[in-house]
């Protein structure tokens, strides 16, 4: 579900925060210094490599998704919302020259 969420919104800071918030409640098993955890998480989210668990930031993982999408949009190539967005969005103009409407999506 975070993949989903991740792709199609840019988070707000303290969306973030709130998330990172519930991953240390999970991680700790509650809100507060855990005696009990031996492994921090930003030792978990280092890559395997450096002893870690691979696991991605969500904040970074975030910004990889949009920028992900952006590249397709870009190139014109991918999926079928990529069309979408050049004929009907674009209209033929560069990404940099379309300003938002006032009933667009996060998205």
């Amino acid at each position: 579900m975070q993949n989903f969420w991740c792709r199609h919104f840019i988070f707000p800071k303290g969306v973030l925060q709130a998330i990172n918030l519930c991953l240390k409640f999970f991680w700790k098993g509650q809100n507060m210094d855990a005696k009990g955890a031996r492994v921090g998480w930003s030792t978990t989210c280092k890559p395997k490599s450096e002893g870690g668990l691979g696991l991605k930031e969500l904040d970074s993982r975030n910004q990889a998704c949009i920028m992900q999408n952006l590249w397709s949009i870009l190139i014109q190539a991918g999926p079928l919302w990529v069309a979408w967005i050049q004929a009907y969005v674009l209209r033929g103009r560069d990404l940099l020259q379309v300003s938002p409407f006032q009933t667009s999506s996060w998205s």
